[in-house]
């Protein structure tokens, strides 16, 4: 039971906390863990009374909260809290083969399973694989500082009426340790409602010696019957899941690429005076500017985007009308092709900076074919300013 509620406060507390995308910045981190029970059980019998008890999924469960700093498109580092469950599993063999009883996850028939909490701060490094998709594979490796959250001494008992045994575990935890961490998964971004929630899914295992020992005795009618003693350390394997958002977005200064500077964008290339009132001026708090106005004679358009210079690592979102229509995508050499579906009338194709690279502003080639004509264009975008194409629909 104690399991249960402290798993749904865990899933409560997640769904309230905000995540990084891939831009610079600083970002709040809140996730879940599901683990195994720790490994390297060792008895003092050698396990011909006492073994780790695995029947019946003997999990523990963990939860996190952090601040995710992103300062380079590669590397991060993290610094956060942390709770986590160490459980002391073990059972009866030698009751359970006395008797030839079926072990279940019950503290009843010899099986036991003790829980404790730790928590503590924790540090880690990122680094991610660069992609051009959304789902980005990262590796990281951590420290935690573990301290027992409540007391050190547990003991469970149980007493087994058909033989009149009374079964005593006392486990005792260390009263805090050190852990070290290595984890790997994947990381996803999705722009939903411009929120840009991120995601972390991934595989972690932790390393440490022994956290917590127990001391275990049969007694009938005051008579100890045998007694053993075992040792488990901190190390196990988590399955991690975690969730959020972009608190601050770090300003990046201006940088000027070789063919086009970033006063190109706002002074040379002139606003075409047939530019419709219907398109907004800003565009996620960003100076909207058109570039250009087109005429096209079917609804339905094939979108080509690509980098025309060289591959500097530019990444940039599209929208058209209003509607995110590509996200987070890295330019290349290779042409994305998009099919849209123009409204009747005015629409208007947005190139949004996602990262400008290594060498600025953001510029990409786009071509607009509507199975009549095919048109081709060069937009540039920074972190301020975005460039846009006007396009009227006249059959």
């Amino acid at each position: 039971m104690n399991k249960i509620v402290f798993a749904i406060i865990i899933i409560i507390f997640s769904s309230q906390v905000v995540f990084c995308q891939t831009q610079q910045g600083l970002s709040l981190l809140g996730g879940v863990e599901y683990t195994g029970t720790t490994y390297n059980y060792k008895f003092q019998q050698n396990g011909s009374i006492l073994k780790r008890n695995c029947v019946g999924g003997n999990f523990e469960v963990g939860a996190s909260a952090a601040l995710h700093y992103r300062f380079h498109k590669n590397w991060a580092i993290e610094a956060g809290v942390h709770i986590t469950e160490i459980d002391l599993a073990v059972n009866d063999n030698a009751l359970i083969s006395k008797y030839y009883l079926k072990p279940t996850s019950n503290v009843s028939d010899g099986d036991f399973d003790i829980i404790n909490f730790y928590y503590g701060p924790r540090i880690s490094g990122y680094y991610f694989f660069n992609t051009s998709s959304k789902v980005q594979p990262y590796i990281s490796a951590g420290l935690s500082f573990n301290h027992v959250s409540s007391k050190r001494t547990i003991t469970n008992s149980f007493f087994y009426s058909p033989t009149g045994e009374n079964l005593q575990l006392t486990a005792h935890y260390v009263p805090y340790y050190t852990s070290l961490n290595l984890e790997t998964g994947i990381y996803i971004h999705n722009n939903i409602k411009q929120r840009k929630i991120r995601y972390f899914i991934g595989l972690k295992y932790y390393f440490a010696g022994n956290v917590v020992s127990g001391d275990y005795k049969d007694v009938q009618n005051g008579t100890i019957l045998y007694t053993d003693h075992a040792t488990a350390s901190g190390q196990y394997l988590g399955f991690v899941i975690r969730i959020g958002g972009l608190l601050v977005k770090s300003k990046e200064k201006p940088h000027t690429k070789n063919k086009v500077s970033s006063e190109d964008i706002d002074n040379n290339v002139k606003r075409d005076s047939h530019v419709s009132d219907s398109i907004p001026k800003t565009l996620d708090d960003r100076t909207l500017n058109v570039q250009k106005v087109i005429t096209v004679k079917n609804t339905t358009i094939h979108i080509k985007v690509w980098d025309h210079e060289t591959v500097d690592g530019d990444v940039l979102s599209l929208n058209l009308n209003g509607n995110w229509i590509l996200e987070d995508y890295e330019l290349q050499k290779e042409q994305r092709k998009l099919t849209e579906r123009l409204e009747a009338g005015v629409n208007y194709l947005v190139l949004h900076a996602i990262s400008e690279g290594t060498a600025k502003p953001c510029t990409a080639t786009l071509l607009i074919d509507d199975g009549e004509s095919i048109q081709t264009f060069i937009l540039n975008s920074d972190m301020n300013n975005s460039q846009a194409i006007q396009i009227n629909v006249e059959p």
